[in-house]
């Protein structure tokens, strides 16, 4: 009976030892594929953390390029902001040059219009002394005796606006036909510079031009 008992508690115990074997072995399978997922986990931690790396590494160089784009763009803003600046001074001053140039002209042709209606009255007042001259000296020219072979001769038109008349005229054979067209030249003409001197007022200018005549 103990013998028995001893060889029953054999068999439980090779039962039992057979089962650790394969528990054993199934704990070493199970180890092994354990193993060689943590293996596959760290291959792909250690690519992924690779792959975090490079990230890093271009997120600084694109950090980089960020800054020097910035500061580029900073650059070119205060080169741009001095060339405008540069421009509108340069438009500033041009525009001042041309106002002085404009003022400078407008000067002139004040002056020259001026200058214009003085040389003007002067060749009017020139003319007109010409012409009182004239006259006087046609005044103080003594007539000759009556009577005499200096008073005898022809009426004779002088081309100054007046006919001597001697004072023994010949008699003419024929008296000619008066002549509805005068042949003397007016002492002054309406030219165009007289016309810019009254402003283009032909009225104006003919009333000065007959008063003119009349005296």
């Amino acid at each position: 009976e103990t013998a028995r008992a001893a060889q029953q508690s054999n068999l439980n115990l090779a039962a039992d030892v057979d089962a650790l074997r394969g528990a054993l072995a199934a704990a070493q399978a199970t180890a092994v594929e354990q193993g060689r997922v943590l293996s596959s986990l760290q291959d792909e931690l250690n690519s992924k953390h690779q792959i975090i790396l490079e990230m890093q590494h271009h997120e600084g160089q694109m950090e980089a390029q960020f800054l020097a784009d910035q500061n580029k763009l900073g650059q070119m803003e205060a080169l741009f902001t001095a060339d405008r600046e540069h421009l509108a001074s340069m438009l500033v001053n041009k525009f001042t040059e041309a106002q002085k140039l404009l003022m400078q002209r407008n000067e002139d042709v004040d002056r020259f219009q001026r200058e214009l209606v003085i040389k003007s009255d002067e060749a009017i007042q020139l003319r007109a002394h010409s012409q009182l001259q004239a006259l006087n000296t046609s005044k103080k020219q003594v007539p000759p005796r009556r009577k005499t072979r200096a008073s005898m001769g022809a009426i004779v038109n002088t081309g100054a606006r007046t006919i001597e008349f001697p004072l023994d005229p010949i008699p003419m054979a024929e008296v000619p036909e008066p002549s509805t067209e005068s042949t003397s030249q007016p002492l002054l003409s309406a030219t165009p510079r007289l016309a810019e001197v009254f402003d283009g007022d032909i009225d104006k200018l003919d009333k000065v031009l007959n008063d003119f005549a009349q005296l």
